[in-house]
Order: C-alpha cells, then structure tokens, then sequence
C-alpha cells in the first residue's frame, strides 16, 4: 500500500517520554499513554499549559528535543514502519510558523511542493492555486510572510504540511493566539479534510467555543498521563460519575477547561483531586488495539539533490538580497571603511613608513576578513536554523544538501561582497603590482573566507542559541588573532603558550600573505638609520614570518576549512535531524518491539 492518499490509522502504547539522564526520583513528561488516530477522524487533544500535550505529539512524529528518552509501541496499520513511510504517512503542524519572512505566500507554498512531491511547473503552480483556494489564502499569495496576519500564517502552516499528503495530520497548538471566527474557519476546513479519509489530532490549551462539534472524539492529559479518551457525552458521563457535573451556564469546552485547570493556591489537595482523576480513568480505561492491519510501503522517490541544493540556494540569495535595511547597513558600513583605509593608507610608498604601512593594512584584511565574516554568518545562520530544522524534520531535503548550499550561498552573499570590497582596497592603496601576487592575493583571501564560513556554522550548530553562537566564535577569533603575530611578534611570546601559534588559521593566512606581497620588493633604505629594512626577505624576518612557505601556509588555511566542513557536516546530521531515526526502528521491529 502505498502512503499518498491511502486510509493509515496511528496506534501507541504505553509511550512514555522522560529526561535521558534524569535522576530516579524524577517524574516522566509523559506517563505510560495510550491512543489512537483512525481515519475519517477528528480527535481533540485538551490539556493545560505544561501537561504533556506538545511532549506527547513531538515523541509520535519523532522529533522529541535532545536530552529525552521515549519508549513504549508505536505503530501504524499494526506495524512497526520504516521512518520513510512515517515521514510520508504522518504530516505535523507546528504551534510556529518557521519561514523565511521575506518570502511571498505563494513562493513559500511553491518551494515545498517542488521539494516533496516535484512535477512540471504548471502542475506545481496548479496545485498552489487549488491549495491556497482550500486554504482561503488566494489573496495573499503574492504577500511576503511577514506581513500576513496570525491566522494567515496558521492556515499556510497547514497548507505546507498538506502538500504532502499524509493519511495522518497531527497539529500543536495552532490556534492559541486565534479569535473564535478563525479558529472555527480553520477547523471548517479540516473537517473537508477529514471527509477525504484523513485522520487528525489536534491539541488545545483551551478550545474554542463551538469547536467540539467538528471532533468525533476528545483526549484529555494533564501532568503527562490521560484522564479521559473518548466521546463527548461518555466524557460528561466520566466525570459526573467523580462528582463533575456541567453546570446550565457552562459551555461544555469551559466546562472540560475548568476540569483540568490545577488551582496552585491549593496545591496539596488540588494534587489529589488530579491523583483521583488518573486512577479513575485507568481503572476504565479500554485497550488501545489496532483496527487497520496492513503493510506500508515506502513510495519511489528519484534522486533530486543537485535540484534541491539549487533551490535551497536561491531561496537563500533572494532572501539576502530582500532584506534591505540589512543591505543598506552593510554598504554604509563597506563604504565608510573603504574611505577611510583609501586616507590612511592612499598610494604606500616603498620608504621604511611604507614598510610598516603595507604590514599594517595586510593585518587589518586579514583580522576583518575573519572577524566579521564570522559574525555575519553566525547571525544569518540562527535566522534560518529553525526553519532548516522543520524542513528536515518533515523530509524536505536532506542535511547534507541543506549544509552545503548555505555554505555556497553564504559565500556569495558575505564573500563576495567582502572580497570586491578588499579588491577595491588592494589597488586603492597600491599593494604589489604584479599580477600573479594580486592572483595569489585573492586565493588565500578566498581560502580565508571560506574557512570564516564553515566555522562560523560549526559555532552556530554546536550552541543551542545565537547568544552563545556569537559569545563563543569571538572568543575563538579572538584568540586566533592574538597568536596570528599581527599584534605582537611570536619570538616574544611565552614559551608555554608559543604552540597555540600553529592552530591559529589566522597566523597561516597571515603568513602567507606577507609572503606573497614581500618577496621580491625592494626598499629604500639610509644605512644610518638603525633597523633598516631593505628588501622584503628582510621584513620578513624581521616581523618573525618566514617559517614556512606560503604554499604550505594556504595549504593548511585549506585544510582547516575541510575539517570544518567535515566537522559541520556531521553536526547537522546530529543536530538538525528527527529524534526517530532507522536504527530506531530496526531495532523495534527486530528485538522488543518498543521505541
């Protein structure tokens, strides 16, 4: 059977959700439960704020957060499935839309129908239009993202997760912060949704009024475990029986708020009333089985990665080039810069002043080219982390394409710039003529600014936020730039510490381009004059840099920039990834059965 647009039907057991590494006395997220999502059904999942409802629904479609531990069955049509078939299977709607802001309603819905499903572009923009006609979004399809409104961003969250298709729509949250009139629209057009054999489970902090006529069911959890599965009026039946009677001017969702809502003022005997309610509900609750038994199959799906890594990059070059109060900051600040360097250091001559000079500006292109290549590529990074993460997570594209195609693009639109900007530099102030060095100048420029990149994104993916992103890649810079011998000479530096020299990537970079501009340049010097320098081999030796070659010093910028790369890599393949993965799996369906 094959996912797209058959009947699935999702089944866990016993799931529970705790800390990986938490202490004995530690109570589970989620404790020990139990349900199921049947085609042809709406099902409401209601609980308070901090009851397990996100938890629960984060550990069914596999992307619980680091540092939990999940166990317990989960199956679909009765068996235990390869994550490819989930992906495909289950769709999930997230409490945030995570988008590029600078992207139209239209363009957003585009991109993931070419990355899920592909076809022609009249078939791809056909069914954008059928989409945003169900959805209710045709007027806003040429509008960026950030200027639509709440509900807007609710149903195109909702639109993405359908273009897939799933047999199993799962949504969190997304009518927290929505007026009733939307809501109710929105659920409107989940009940069309649902008549096509889809099932759906949707979870509420507090639901709506006039909302539990669209459910065919409801599931009630407060702190971690279920007090209540099943019909509206066996709910009312449920809790009349614990003494919780509906009161004539209670809404029946008011009613089942009021039921969970835990009163801290009175927190002993409010605990017990809620101990009460858990045991209550597990004395009757039925057993959870399986209606649907059938085998799933992973559908065909052709290699498309040069295709999406050329989405992916374009969609990160257009974003750059659209924010445009960002564009206008960075060419002031380019342009102020270049103003002043052209003043300070206008036309070197080849005096013992020009000397100095020459080893001033070099030290200020290399120490900026890393500094500030690293800080804006940290920043544009976490921008777009969240929206890489949701992609990933719902099988969009891969890690490794993802990784590589914000590398390139972020050369393009950081890089670049910098790169014309110091060519400006070179011939404004008068640097080496030679053209083979200007030529040499720009590989370890070049070299430089793609180490800048690739560490920048090793930073940003191994921190949990662009505070720390930041604090931690200007340390490391910093310390690169204090052992790179653009401040001081490495003779000079304590002999203990002198190592941390050799894994400056600056001092390499530095280096090498010293090399490249000295070599061959000759001085004017009065030999009355003590410390005359008169050839660049002698300035060379005199600032301490001719250690190595300049081959081998751009030889080892380069190879710093593959381990990054590597490094990267292999971190977005651990970081940004579902928390299910196939070894997850196999190890379910071929030892215990548990997740």
């Amino acid at each position: 059977m094959n996912p797209d647009n058959s009947e699935c039907e999702v089944v866990w057991r016993d799931m529970t959700v705790e800390p990986a590494y938490g202490q004995p006395e530690q109570n589970a997220i989620v404790n020990r439960t139990n349900g199921k999502i049947m085609p042809y059904t709406m099902v409401a999942l209601i609980g308070p704020s901090g009851a397990g409802k996100t938890t629960m629904l984060n550990a069914i479609t596999g992307k619980s957060r680091e540092g939990l531990k999940v166990s317990g069955e989960l199956l679909l049509n009765g068996n235990f499935t390869d994550p490819r078939v989930w992906e495909h299977a289950v769709g999930f709607v997230g409490e945030h839309l995570y988008e590029y802001e600078t992207q139209t309603v239209k363009e957003t819905l585009r991109f993931a129908t070419m990355m899920m499903r592909g076809g022609t572009c009249d078939e791809i923009d056909t069914g954008v239009c059928e989409l945003a006609q169900t959805l209710g979004l045709i007027k806003t399809l040429n509008t960026r993202i950030g200027l639509i409104s709440t509900g807007e961003k609710a149903r195109l969250s909702l639109g993405i997760a359908l273009i897939k298709k799933p047999s199993i729509l799962i949504i969190d949250e997304i009518m927290n912060d929505l007026d009733q009139s939307t809501a109710i629209h929105i659920l409107e057009i989940l009940h069309g949704i649902k008549q096509q054999g889809k099932g759906i489970m949707i979870a509420f902090q507090k639901i709506p009024y006039g909302a539990l006529d669209f459910f065919d069911s409801i599931m009630m959890i407060c702190q971690g475990e279920i007090v209540f599965s099943g019909g509206v009026c066996e709910c009312l039946r449920f809790f009349a029986s614990q003494r919780y009677h509906l009161e004539e001017s209670q809404s029946v969702s008011e009613f089942l708020t009021n039921v969970l809502t835990v009163n801290v003022s009175g927190e002993v005997s409010e605990q017990r009333r809620i101990d009460a309610m858990k045991r209550c509900w597990k004395q009757v609750e039925p057993p959870v089985v399986s209606s649907i038994i059938s085998q799933i199959d992973f559908p065909v799906v052709f290699d498309r990665t040069l295709q999406k890594f050329t989405m992916i990059f374009r969609r990160n070059i257009l974003d750059f080039f659209r924010k445009t109060e960002f564009l206008k900051i960075v060419c002031v600040q380019k342009i102020t810069t270049l103003v002043m360097l052209v003043f300070v250091y206008f036309r070197l001559d080849y005096t013992q002043k020009g000397v100095r000079d020459r080893f001033g500006i070099l030290s200020f292109i290399v120490i900026n080219c890393f500094e500030k290549t690293v800080t804006v590529s940290i920043m544009v990074f976490e921008t777009h982390r969240k929206v890489i993460k949701r992609e990933i997570c719902t099988g969009m594209y891969g890690t490794t394409v993802s990784y590589f195609a914000m590398l390139v693009s972020s050369f393009v639109t950081s890089g670049l710039s910098n790169l014309a900007y110091t060519i400006v530099v070179y011939w404004m102030v008068g640097l080496n003529p030679r053209f083979d060095r200007f030529v040499f100048f720009l590989v370890i420029l070049m070299a430089a600014l793609v180490f800048s990149i690739s560490f920048a994104m090793l930073v940003a993916l191994n921190t949990k936020t662009h505070v720390q992103a930041q604090i931690l890649g200007s340390t490391i810079i910093t310390s690169f730039v204090i052992f790179g011998g653009t401040f001081v000479n490495q003779d000079t530096i304590p002999g203990f510490i002198r190592w941390a020299i050799w894994l400056s990537p600056i001092y390499y970079a530095f280096e090498a381009m010293l090399q490249n501009q000295f070599k061959g340049m000759l001085f004017e010097c009065d030999f009355s004059e003590r410390d005359c320098i008169c050839d660049g081999e002698e300035a060379l030796q005199f600032y301490g840099f001719k250690r190595i070659g300049t081959g081998l010093s751009t030889g080892i910028v380069l190879l710093s920039t593959t381990l990054c790369v590597f490094l990267g890599v292999v971190s977005m393949r651990t970081v940004i990834k579902p928390r299910i993965g196939e070894k997850d799996f196999e190890n379910r369906s071929e030892t215990t059965g548990r997740i």
